[in-house]
């Protein structure tokens, strides 16, 4: 629906063919060869968009009709050539899921492996704000990571100290790469 709201949006009424291709964000495709013969338009556009792996966009190719006849392949490769040089065009940004994890009561001789884990490579984690301190010094923090490691971050967080260590998933997000 948003890929059909987004061809209304940016095609032109008057034009002889408003084609499109969209990947949703789940990875599932749809076109529209908007009247040109089938498989011409969008199937071509489409697969440009699949072969890059792109997810979660949509393009309308928006042709006029001047009198010239293409032929079904002048036509695949001219809706599949505009497709290819929108996304080497394009600025792309991924998009990473990620999980925000409640880390607390990390004793005092741990510290140093918190602040690691959440600013070391090891993870790709993120330490959001500061480490806060209660009782005994055992510390407190918020970690955000990439869903696929949060298992494994939460584990090497609970092996700090047996049974000292809560770890508290606080809900998803997405991040922009």
């Amino acid at each position: 629906d948003e890929a059909r709201a987004f061809k209304r949006s940016v095609g032109d009424p008057k034009a002889s063919h408003n084609c499109w291709a969209a990947v949703d964000p789940g990875g599932r495709a749809l076109c529209s060869d908007d009247g040109e013969p089938s498989g011409t338009a969008g199937r071509p556009m489409k697969a440009v968009l699949e072969a890059e792996g792109l997810c979660g966009c949509s393009v309308v190719v928006t042709r006029y009709f001047g009198g010239i006849k293409l032929g079904s392949g002048g036509l695949v490769r001219a809706y599949s050539g505009c497709v290819e040089a929108i996304v080497a065009e394009v600025n792309w940004e991924s998009v990473v899921a990620r999980v925000r994890l409640q880390v607390s009561g990390v004793p005092p001789t741990s510290i140093a492996r918190l602040f690691q884990f959440g600013v070391g490579e090891r993870y790709g984690a993120e330490l959001l704000g500061e480490i806060g301190f209660g009782e005994g010094g055992r510390a407190d923090a918020i970690l955000a990571v990439a869903a696929s490691r949060a298992g494994e971050l939460e584990g090497d967080l609970l092996a700090l100290e047996r049974g000292g260590v809560a770890v508290e998933p606080l809900g998803a997000e997405e991040m922009i790469l």
